[in-house]
């Protein structure tokens, strides 16, 4: 529930995103699969079960971004890793690009006027959340292209 009335956030259900039941699936079958046909008194098996589950939680963990939107600033946070919180400035702020690459999740390119460029996913907010995010960021000044929603 949004407790200020001046913060716009979008944000996604976590449950609602496909990658987090993948995720899990993937985890649980790698876990499962290893421990019934790896032989544990080995040291490659332990490595290939915590290389794989590290690699499918972080490719859950970067897709996953969610974004609020105050009077000035446009604010980037993450499902997962809470404690991740990028403000950027409106003022710094060159432009903002919803994009989707062929086989990733839509997400929020931000452009600044240090020169930086970063794709945030976000896998979890659906196409028409986008829509409303998109003319609620042209509302309040910054310059959006659209070339996924």
């Amino acid at each position: 529930m949004n407790t200020n009335p001046k913060v716009t956030k979008v944000k996604g259900s976590l449950f609602g995103c496909g990658r987090f039941y993948i995720s899990i699936l993937l985890i649980f079958a790698i876990s499962v699969g290893s421990a019934y046909y790896g032989d544990f008194s080995n040291w490659q098996s332990p490595l290939f079960i915590v290389l794989m589950c590290g690699t499918t939680i972080w490719l859950l963990v970067t897709s996953v971004y969610y974004f609020e939107l105050e009077e000035d600033s446009l604010i980037v946070k993450n499902h997962l890793l809470f404690w991740i919180k990028k403000r950027f400035e409106r003022s710094n702020i060159v432009e903002i690009c919803i994009e989707k690459s062929q086989k990733s999740a839509v997400g929020l390119r931000i452009k600044t006027r240090t020169g930086s460029n970063k794709l945030y996913e976000a896998a979890c907010i659906w196409y028409p959340s986008w829509r409303r995010f998109k003319t609620i960021l042209e509302s309040k000044g910054f310059v959006v292209r659209n070339l996924a929603v």
